[in-house]
């Protein structure tokens, strides 16, 4: 059964991931944003921009607090998802971010 039709992204969405609560969820688009919805009512929590670029990763850190998106701008960026802003852009790769994941211990990793 279709409990809800998210409609934010300009275009196609390419990545997806919960946050440990199954509370959010959080999709990356080639429009270069990553969107945070509410899981409960399907409305959009914020709209995260930052990159120059399609984000093609993202993953939620083990308390549900952080975001991180990875993109093709060959940065990575950590987000606080209560307030959808941008903590730390993590720019010194020399190449797009394919991968992106926190450890158990809340540190961010990011992979070429």
């Amino acid at each position: 059964k279709l409990i809800h039709t998210l409609q934010g992204h300009q275009k196609e969405i390419v990545c997806v991931g919960f946050d440990p609560q199954g509370a959010i969820l959080a999709t990356g688009s080639t429009d270069c944003t990553a969107i945070l919805w509410d899981v409960e009512t399907g409305k959009s929590l914020f709209t995260l921009e930052a990159h120059e670029a399609e984000i093609v990763s993202l993953h939620f850190n083990t308390e549900g607090n952080l975001l991180v998106t990875g993109a093709f701008d060959n940065a990575a960026v950590i987000w606080d998802v209560s307030t959808g802003q941008s903590l730390h852009v993590l720019d010194g790769h020399n190449g797009e971010i394919s991968s992106t994941q926190f450890n158990f211990a809340g540190v961010c990793h990011s992979q070429q």
